[in-house]
């Protein structure tokens, strides 16, 4: 005779095998004592468990009671510590505290603006000496091109002057008209 799994006798004790396998394994139960025997055992130790209760164990009233000294006492500790540092403390004179910020701070914005100062000065001399050079070189640039025109106007007067000191050619009345020179 084939024994049915323990998976499957599980699966019948939590009522989570199908409808046609419980029939089958039913009727198995009623056939075979040792199956029935051990299906049974099984039932027992269920029930035994569905029963069981863990112990409640009473928690200690007075278990928070050691922090709370301890807690107290720092805190005892803290106050005796701060009205003593009170106690003890110079007092402070507030309108001289503000008078020696106010020194302070006024000494640091006039040492801050006299060095922008400062910078900005530098960059205006560097600006200043830079067109400077710039207004030179295009003097010199302008200088040359003038000596160049200058030159070239005396070479095209020169050119102009020897050509009126030659007698025309024949029939080119039409230039010596325009240099004005008459026969």
């Amino acid at each position: 005779m084939k024994h049915p799994t323990q998976e499957e006798w599980m699966d019948y004790l939590y009522n989570e095998a199908p409808a046609n396998e419980r029939a089958k394994l039913s009727a198995h139960l009623a056939a075979c004592p040792e199956c029935r025997t051990q299906v049974q055992g099984w039932q027992k130790t269920m029930t035994s468990l569905d029963t069981w209760q863990p112990a409640v164990k009473e928690a200690p009233a007075f278990r928070w009671m050691p922090a709370i000294r301890w807690a107290a006492a720092a805190m005892l500790m803290l106050g005796f510590g701060f009205a003593l540092s009170q106690m003890t403390a110079p007092k402070v004179d507030v309108a001289a505290l503000q008078a020696q910020v106010r020194a302070e701070v006024t000494a640091e914005l006039k040492q801050q603006m006299q060095q922008n100062l400062a910078e900005f000065n530098a960059a205006q001399a560097k600006q200043r000496v830079d067109d400077q050079q710039q207004l030179v070189q295009t003097l010199r640039q302008m200088e040359a091109q003038r000596l160049a025109d200058v030159a070239s106007l005396r070479y095209d007067m020169e050119s102009l002057a020897m050509s009126a000191q030659t007698a025309p050619a024949p029939g080119n009345e039409r230039f010596t008209a325009q240099v004005g020179w008459e026969k």
